[in-house]
């Protein structure tokens, strides 16, 4: 997941890490201090297996995770089953096999 992640308000120097599963790896992906109000930084993190993703927070503050992008190793693999995705995926699999007929 790539996103951006901005604290507002924070009420002492601190930091918020984000990450995918089990215990935080002991990193930041944001550090703060109360003399900016507003700080922002872009970071990429893994979506666990469960598909959530961890908050450590230092201190107080607001936080906001705006997520601008997914890369993914084979977006087939990625989606959940059922009808609707089923029909999703053959749409998605006739438009790449029109692509690729298409005249160089």
């Amino acid at each position: 997941m790539q996103a951006n992640f901005t604290a507002l308000q924070p009420t002492a120097q601190g930091f918020a890490s984000l990450w995918d599963t089990g215990n935080w790896p002991g990193t930041s992906s944001l550090n703060y201090t109360p003399a900016v109000a507003e700080i922002a930084n872009f970071t990429q993190t893994l979506i666990g297996p469960d598909l959530k993703i961890r908050l450590k927070t230092q201190q107080p503050a607001q936080y906001i995770i705006d997520i601008v992008g997914l890369v993914v190793q084979n977006p087939f693999a990625q989606i959940a089953s059922g009808s609707a995705v089923a029909g999703l995926r053959a749409q998605i699999g006739e438009k790449i096999a029109a692509w690729q007929r298409r005249p160089q």
